[in-house]
């Protein structure tokens, strides 16, 4: 286990690479050993999981990948609730696994103001971070005219803004999520598309951006697996991977 951050929503770190974001809305893939340690193996070190599965999370154990760990959006209440609730999260998902690599922990996925959760967002921010500086794991919880070549670049460079402004200019940013999907939403959504869309996110996050050119951006491209239960029908088809775990598309993320 290594000393971990806590993050919240839209993740912030120091290190520079690209990984996988994975999530449980299927029910034709297993995410087991094979999965994270033999499938992947070959193609990343660090995968984020949107969830605290038991089997993940013993799968991981002992591998070289990195777990970045997401707190589901309906704990969210319960950890605010008390100071208890996030000591014992932290022990069940975190703790308990000796032989995990964790990186990160992620509060949150995708919030928006009218969710029903997000008025307990930083009362359980906060609880998460006292358990996990009691248990000895924490590591450490105005703009130029510049000419952007796409939006993906513009919109990272103003989080850098905004956490300039608000004395945080020595954090970096990290993209919890941004993948193509390969069907299921038009013409548009095809694995051609999803290819190129991955391949030069993976190159554009190597660069950095407009306002930190030459200092990459460390970014999960979702999903890891496609997703059937999801709704629209896009979300569906996000995976790098088939469910029979062979990769849709040649792409290098390191």
């Amino acid at each position: 286990m290594i000393s971990i951050i806590l993050l919240p929503g839209l993740l912030m770190g120091c290190r520079r690479t690209t990984g996988l974001a994975s999530s449980l809305s299927h029910t034709n893939t297993s995410t087991d050993a094979c999965v994270l340690t033999t499938t992947i193996k070959d193609m990343l070190k660090r995968e984020l999981i949107d969830y605290g599965d038991p089997a993940t999370l013993q799968a991981g154990g002992g591998s070289i990948i990195e777990l970045v760990l997401g707190v589901p959006d309906i704990d969210i209440p319960n950890l605010a609730s008390s100071q208890d609730n996030a000591d014992a999260w932290v022990q069940n998902n975190v703790i308990r696994y000796t032989n995990v690599s964790f990186r990160y922990i992620a509060v949150g996925n995708e919030e928006k103001l009218a969710d029903p959760f997000a008025s307990a967002f930083f009362s359980a921010f906060q609880n998460l971070h006292n358990s996990i500086s009691a248990a000895g794991l924490r590591n450490r919880t105005k703009d130029p005219p510049f000419q952007y070549p796409n939006f993906f670049v513009a919109m990272s460079d103003a989080f850098y803004s905004a956490l300039e402004r608000g004395g945080g200019g020595s954090l970096e940013i990290v993209v919890s999520e941004s993948g193509w999907p390969s069907a299921g939403g038009g013409p548009e959504t095809n694995i051609d598309n999803a290819r190129i869309y991955s391949t030069n996110l993976v190159q554009l996050m190597k660069n950095g951006t407009t306002k930190r050119p030459g200092k990459p951006i460390e970014t999960y491209i979702f999903a890891t697996f496609d997703e059937n239960q999801k709704q629209p029908e896009s979300e569906k088809f996000r995976g790098l991977f088939l469910p029979s775990k062979q990769p849709k598309y040649p792409i290098q993320l390191n």
